[in-house]
């Protein structure tokens, strides 16, 4: 395997010129690019950036949702030296321009007319900005700074191929491993991001170790659907370019169940969140059937837990049940499904084990931005539910004595741009990567986590709780979306709800209860619902860390109200300070025992 991802990259094009490399949708049709037009591609982006004067170092921002130009550019920016600054498309004009200037970026490539206005709109204030380029040209243009149309830079690069060849290939010899490879800023759920420095050995290493676990090969097919932003599923498209396999872009995620049909993906990289999704729709669907075929569903997803998840049953009822029902389910996958990790956030262990039931490997992993991001993952054959999977092949974990997951190894990033305090701060003297999360390690080599040390509750009676365990277990109830579980220096635990109305609505239209959302919170049956799913979900648990007041709520935590990280992790501050009076609320009620 090469050293850097330009190596990977042009190794793949070289053993399987005429093979599809990438596909997507245009309009009505599907678009194959094989790898000897990806590669003119990224020469001839690589030829533009040289001509305009980009030197090895300099930062190019992109701007853009996923999509074949977003590789191309990053794999051009690569290929020369350059340093690729991802930003996610749903951020605000302040957050890009932090970015942007926090960065230093002298180029930045903007998908389309709405991303165009929000760099425009704070370009005046970044000087080192010199350079935009346009993905989706619009036909009137004011700009403060030189705007290219992408379709003019790929030929003006073409035409310069002669002349810019020997300096490409300068350029790209004197990319190292050690190089910098590309500045990711964590969203964070609380303050200004960071700048992760990711090196080209930090990426290869991830990859290296993703093959040797999951064994892609150039037969495979990938569906790109979370951001490219989302290392996750940067870290997942660099591994299908290594193996010289077709990587799949779905249009958005309101597309994603068309794309998968027509891509027929092979493996995928996803979030829970996506996950649940597809879980409650099926579940919801199975509501319309007659009880025969519930009954028939029931029975098929039970010999499929028996034989996928169990490992043991009756291959002629397994048989049975594939072709009347888990097959059914597959399909919505495209049928060809092997695998999915799954990351970014806790999954919940009935989904997975949903998913498994039906044939689909659902691999939850654990990483960071600062690990490249991978650390553990589970993979086909080695699934071990309630975890996120051995380790990484060339990781190493140590569990502190607090129980924090200490990480080493050659994925674990450079530091932290232009922030020496934070990088010294993200180490033990040991050299040892501090995560923040909590974990443990189980005699079978697979890691748990647990909860993120600086979320751990501490309740004013002194006892310590973990809300990410009882969230995941609030979470499993077909009736609740999402949940933030409080209770930093008070005396109980209280939550705040975002009822699952997909599921709240044909039960309340059962018993004639109003369907208004604003209504359905307060109601005094719907209440009642969400307690009583509430006692029967935690009631293992400690008294300390059980539920005592609760607010449901109608509208749901979104990435464009800044509740959601771009990752779809809840931001804690921010969902509070909108519910602040609801949660003082809860505290005045007082204690009510069984709620």
């Amino acid at each position: 395997m090469g050293t850097t991802l330009a190596s990977l990259f042009f190794e793949s094009c070289r053993r399987g010129p005429e093979r599809p490399a990438m596909v997507y949708r245009s309009g009505h049709r599907m678009v194959t690019l094989t790898w000897e037009q990806c590669q003119r591609d990224v020469e001839a982006m690589a030829n533009w950036f040289m001509s305009k004067g980009f030197q090895p170092g300099d930062r190019v921002a992109l701007l853009c949702e996923t999509r074949p130009e977003w590789l191309i550019a990053d794999l051009a920016m690569q290929a020369i030296g350059l340093v690729s600054v991802p930003i996610y498309p749903t951020l605000t004009k302040r957050q890009i321009a932090y970015i942007l200037g926090h960065a230093g970026a002298r180029g930045l490539i903007v998908s389309h007319a709405k991303q165009l206005d929000k760099a425009m709109a704070v370009a005046g204030d970044l000087p080192d900005l010199t350079e935009v380029l346009l993905i989706e040209p619009i036909p009137v243009l004011e700009p403060t700074v030189t705007v290219t149309a992408w379709v003019d830079a790929l030929e003006l690069g073409t035409q310069l191929d002669k002349g810019f060849r020997a300096q490409r290939l300068v350029r790209m010899a004197a990319v190292e491993a050690d190089s910098l490879c590309s500045i990711i800023y964590t969203s964070g759920t609380t303050g200004e991001p960071k700048g992760v420095m990711l090196s080209h050995a930090n990426f290869v290493s991830n990859v290296d170790g993703i093959h040797k676990r999951c064994a892609i090969t150039p037969h495979d097919t990938s569906l790109s659907f979370l951001h490219l932003s989302h290392v996750l599923e940067r870290i997942t498209s660099y591994a299908m370019i290594a193996a010289g396999a077709t990587i799949g872009f779905a249009g958005s995620l309101d597309t994603l169940m068309y794309d998968l049909a027509a891509i027929r993906p092979t493996v995928m990289a996803t979030v829970p969140r996506v996950l649940e999704k597809v879980h409650s729709r099926i579940r919801e669907g199975l509501q319309h059937r007659t009880a025969v075929e519930r009954r028939l569903w029931q029975w098929a997803l039970a010999v499929g837990h028996q034989h996928y998840v169990d490992g043991g049953g009756d291959p002629v009822s397994l048989a049975i049940a594939d072709r009347l029902v888990l097959k059914t389910i597959r399909s919505r996958f495209g049928g060809r499904l092997r695998f999915m990790v799954c990351g970014g956030a806790p999954m919940d262990r009935q989904i997975g084990a949903f998913f498994q039931t039906t044939g689909i490997v659902v691999g939850e992993g654990y990483g960071l931005t600062e690990t490249s991001p991978v650390v553990s993952m589970n993979y086909p054959g080695h699934v071990k539910l309630g975890t996120v999977g051995p380790l990484l092949p060339g990781v190493r974990v140590r569990i502190a004595d607090d129980g924090e997951v200490c990480v080493k190894g050659d994925n674990v990033m450079l530091g932290y741009y232009n922030d020496e305090d934070a990088t010294r701060d993200a180490f033990d003297a040991d050299g040892w990567f501090l995560t923040g999360d909590i974990g443990r390690m189980d005699d079978e080599g697979y890691l748990k986590i647990t909860d993120r040390k600086k979320e751990l509750i501490v309740l004013s009676n002194g006892k310590k709780v973990a809300p990410q365990q009882i969230e995941s277990l609030l979470l499993a109830s077909p009736f609740i979306e999402q949940v933030l579980v409080l209770g930093d220096d008070h005396p109980y635990l209280t939550a705040l709800i975002v009822p699952d109305f997909t599921q709240v609505n044909p039960w309340a239209y059962e018993r004639g209860l109003p369907l208004d959302r604003q209504a359905l919170v307060k109601h005094v049956q719907v209440r009642q619902l969400l307690r009583d799913e509430m006692n029967r979900l935690t009631r293992d648990l400690a008294q300390f860390e059980r539920i005592k007041q609760f607010t449901l709520l109608a509208a749901e935590w979104t990435i464009d109200s800044g509740e959601m990280t771009p990752t779809l992790k809840g931001r804690r501050k921010v969902i509070l300070a909108n519910n602040t009076h609801q949660v003082t609320a809860m505290y005045q009620k007082g204690e009510t025992v069984g709620a």
